[in-house]
């Protein structure tokens, strides 16, 4: 069927108008009006018209003007009142962009269950959905590249989470744009993300501000713990400190108990197995020197937030999504989430 052209009506302008009454807020960390970002993630879908193998409809632009009106004021009651005002349509891409429908925004659930589910909902999503969505994400992902050049690594200090948490979410949202088709959002956010990657990797390696300052203040942080699972009576670990010359390095440690475990077969001499690894620059490597160990099966005593996403990606990677699931559950109980 031939694609039919985008005309805009009334709706639009008194979708407009309610996301102005709505909306009154800030950008993060700005002085900017939310305005400013949803007329942008608007006008990127009016872009596609003509553009992608489906029409590019009134409704998807209205749904575009208010995609985080149920998630930031309301929930399903703001929701009901976008299907009163909007029609079903609209509501129903407004919920399939929406990654938490409680009514007041500052009860939400944790952040690393939201998205979590928000990913594994999102691949069942229609193709206009994902448009919007890519749309959305295009738009923050080039502010926060944008504020990156100008602030460099303080931008994560803006955000919910830091740096790798971002960047992994980013990356599983353009996995599963991709698959249903390439576009134009989505190529640009591909080129967006990988740019931000490189600025943000360059400042890791010379030991960037971000990478040297923990959540208590802003005091310098000499040591972290970024991974720690139980087994009964021990633990397998990875710690990062700074060196001397202020770079973070990773450290793999394993407690001879949990070792011992893990490996009953084995004999193992009082004390033989409390081993620290040799100094790694990759939080990757550190974390493959426990893959002789099916780490992602033990309870996790405690995970860094700002690598809680990565974390998690792995454990699918290695377990499967049931082990990704328990892993989750067992996240949501600890303190540091």
């Amino acid at each position: 069927m031939p694609i039919e052209p985008l005309h805009l009506t009334g709706r639009f302008t008194s979708a407009i108008d309610y996301a102005r009454h709505l909306h009154i807020e800030r950008r993060k960390g700005t002085d900017i009006p939310y305005m400013a970002h949803l007329l942008g993630v608007a006008s990127l879908v009016m872009g596609e018209a003509g553009q992608v193998g489906f029409d590019v409809t009134e409704d998807m632009v209205i749904a575009a003007l208010l995609h985080d009106a149920a998630e930031e004021h309301g929930g399903m009651l703001r929701l009901e009142d976008i299907e009163y005002n909007f029609g079903a349509d609209v509501a129903r891409l407004v919920g399939g962009l929406t990654d938490s429908f409680a009514e007041d925004s500052h009860t939400k659930e944790p952040w690393l269950e939201r998205k979590y589910a928000y990913l594994d909902r999102l691949r069942k999503e229609a193709p206009d959905v994902r448009l919007i969505s890519a749309a959305d994400k295009l738009h923050n992902a080039r502010a926060i590249l944008e504020d990156y050049r100008e602030i460099g690594a303080e931008i994560w200090e803006r955000l919910k989470r830091g740096r790798e948490d971002q960047i992994w979410y980013f990356e599983e949202l353009l996995e599963i744009y991709r698959s249903s088709g390439k576009n134009r959002i989505v190529d640009e956010l591909g080129r967006v993300i990988a740019e931000l990657k490189r600025l943000s990797e360059i400042e890791n390696e010379k030991g960037g501000r971000a990478n040297f300052y923990n959540d208590r203040g802003g005091r310098p942080a000499a040591r972290e713990t970024m991974l720690k699972v139980g087994a009964e009576g021990g633990s397998l670990a990875i710690i990062r400190e700074q060196n001397t010359q202020g770079i973070w390095e990773c450290w793999a440690l394993r407690d001879e108990t949990t070792i011992s475990d893990l490996l009953p077969e084995e004999k193992f001499e009082e004390g033989e197995l409390l081993e620290r690894s040799a100094a790694v620059h990759s939080f990757e490597y550190a974390l493959s020197l426990l893959d002789q160990y099916p780490w992602f099966r033990l309870i996790p005593t405690e995970v860094h937030p700002d690598f809680a996403g990565s974390i998690l990606r792995e454990v699918e990677k290695r377990g499967g999504k049931e082990a990704a699931e328990n892993w989750l559950r067992n996240l949501q109980r600890r303190p540091r989430l």
